[in-house]
């Protein structure tokens, strides 16, 4: 669906860099805004409404679970109505729910309101924002995703301090008001948004594996995902038409997939995912380490406030650091593309690394030591994030990569949900401290369940390595 009439473009260049942009300011604005305000907003949310960190949290679990239990809904909404009138209708949402919470008077209005109406529009802006740099760029896309997610890392460094100092000068209701105004940013980008006709995009040949039966087919190369820039994506990234994929060829993959072939059928590739234990491991990987990301950021000033000297703007500078923090280990990621390493063992790592940090936080009895692991947990937790598309390559075909973002997605929202909740209870009846530590050994269990894909990856490098010297 579209509102603008559609011009003749040119995918990488022109117009593409403006959707780029305004892709940017969305995922500032709904990514970054979610987690950049969870911590003073379960503060705000336990004050105004007098209740426990329990019932305050709840507010913020719901809204990161609704995320992700809709993002396949919002993914067949792009798929009929496109992606303009997808993230329209994600910014109206967001308008709706976090400008209406302004006259939230019992809790149950905020869990409606922000926790369900604005959790929805999050997850139709977050997927509409990424699908459009899929139609707009081909060899610049790995650059397009980065600037989008170098959105949500701004917001997660500028929205800590704009929302704390919101809530202290104007209190919750006018802050959520305020706060509203910014989702205008996703109306900005849904006009322009709109999506061409494949005839209308010229300049650039289609060198997806996934093509029409006249073109000759390519071998994927088996360092793809670990030789490549690995950069955070949503599901609808690499997706393709559905009708041009029933009519096309798939090319044999290497034997270093763990998916062995390509089928346009989607039954077929949902059921080839399903029985890869693999994906099943870096599933429950993402779903742990995830519960560990979410809950972190949910429950880190409170435990902050509470535990030690500091006061609220000093917790919420030290959310600000993370999003620095973010922003460094994005870039660091973009800078190493080109070197050849195994990604899985860095991103098994990676999660050890930010998860490390987060059990470490709970004993934190000064600045210095907080706002050290909170540059530890943001390098962590960026560059876990940044090498998902590198890790995702190597675990199957590219016309699979779409079916197994969504598998990943739908239990991440489960998972949140389920668990978050728990972990609130424990911080709860135990000084908040070991809420935290208990998401925080959820990260260290997800990095031990994609431990065996690690080891295996490291024991064919070196048996190829073997091979490569005794054929010299």
């Amino acid at each position: 669906m579209a509102f603008i009439r559609r011009p003749k473009l040119t995918k990488d260049s022109g117009y593409s860099w403006i959707i780029a942009f305004t892709s940017c300011l969305s995922h500032f604005a709904h990514m970054g805004f979610t987690f950049g305000t969870a911590g003073n907003l379960t503060i705000a949310h336990q004050e105004f409404f007098k209740v426990d960190l329990q019932q305050g949290s709840l507010i913020g679990t719901l809204h990161a679970g609704v995320i992700f239990l809709f993002g396949p809904i919002a993914s067949v909404l792009i798929k009929k109505l496109g992606c303009q009138f997808t993230e329209l209708l994600g910014g109206f949402l967001l308008i709706a729910g976090v400008g209406l919470s302004a006259f939230s008077r019992d809790l149950w209005h905020a869990i409606l309101l922000y926790g369900i109406v604005a959790g929805i529009g999050i997850s139709c802006c977050y997927t509409a924002s990424s699908q459009i740099l899929a139609i707009y760029f081909d060899k610049l896309k790995y650059l397009a995703f980065s600037l989008a997610v170098l959105g949500i890392y701004v917001g997660l460094m500028t929205w800590p301090i704009l929302s704390q100092f919101l809530l202290n000068k104007f209190g919750y209701s006018h802050a959520m008001g305020i706060m509203a105004c910014a989702h205008l940013l996703h109306i900005i980008a849904g006009i322009s948004f709109f999506e061409p006709k494949e005839e209308d995009l010229e300049g650039m040949e289609d060198n997806s594996e996934v093509d029409s039966y006249d073109k000759p087919k390519q071998p994927i190369d088996a360092n793809f995902g670990s030789d490549n820039l690995a950069m955070e994506f949503s599901p609808e990234d690499f997706a393709r038409d559905n009708n041009s994929m029933s009519e096309s060829s798939i090319s044999e993959t290497s034997s270093d997939m763990s998916i062995v072939s390509m089928t346009p059928d989607l039954k077929t590739d949902f059921i080839a995912l399903l029985k890869s234990w693999k994906i099943w491991l870096f599933i429950i990987s993402g779903m742990l380490w995830n519960i560990n990301s979410a809950g972190f950021l949910i429950f880190l000033n409170d435990y902050i406030i509470h535990n030690t000297n500091m006061d609220k703007d000093e917790a919420a500078l030290g959310v600000t650091i993370i999003g620095i923090a973010n922003i460094v280990g994005c870039v660091s990621v973009i800078l190493t593309s080109s070197l050849k390493f195994n990604r899985f063992l860095f991103y098994f790592c990676a999660i050890t690394f930010f998860a490390a940090a987060t059990i470490a936080t709970a004993f934190t009895n000064s600045k210095e030591m907080y706002y050290s692991l909170a540059v530890c947990y943001g390098l962590g937790q960026s560059i876990t994030i940044t090498c998902i598309l590198g890790v995702v390559t190597d675990l199957c075909t590219a016309s699979q990569i779409p079916l197994l973002f969504g598998l990943k997605l739908f239990p991440k929202g489960i998972g949140g949900m389920g668990v978050l909740p728990l972990a609130a209870f424990i911080g709860e009846a135990t000084g908040e401290r070991y809420g935290i530590i208990f998401v925080g050994c959820c990260g260290i269990l997800g990095a031990l369940t994609i431990l065996p894909v690690v080891v295996l990856k490291l024991m064919k490098g070196k048996t190829t390595a073997n091979s490569d010297d005794s054929s010299e």
